[in-house]
């Protein structure tokens, strides 16, 4: 698939913070957090997001989940691409 080759970095207008077992995406602006708006992320989608570097393509983060969680290389892509096309839809991350 050719969008696996695409690269995302993270917006530094989101704040990631891990409160015992949930990981936390909370939107920043202008200097306010405005936690209405926070972002409950699922330990897949954690791990993903702590990924997301600016460097790494989507087929490489599939790799990594495949590898984290043992999972079929096409299963855990479909879920990169899934879960990196809710975090553009949110403005947390965008292509590099």
């Amino acid at each position: 698939m050719e969008e696996l080759k695409n690269v995302f970095v993270r917006n530094p207008d989101f704040v990631y913070r891990c409160i015992g077992d949930e990981a936390l995406l909370v939107p920043v602006r202008m200097d306010v957090v405005d936690a209405d708006e926070a972002i409950l992320l699922n330990e897949t989608a954690a791990f993903i997001w702590e990924h997301v570097d600016g460097k790494r393509s989507l087929a490489e983060l599939g790799s990594l989940v495949s590898g984290e969680y043992d999972v079929d290389l096409n299963e855990a892509s479909k879920d990169v691409l899934a879960t990196i096309k809710q975090l553009e839809e949110m403005s947390a991350i965008k292509r590099s």
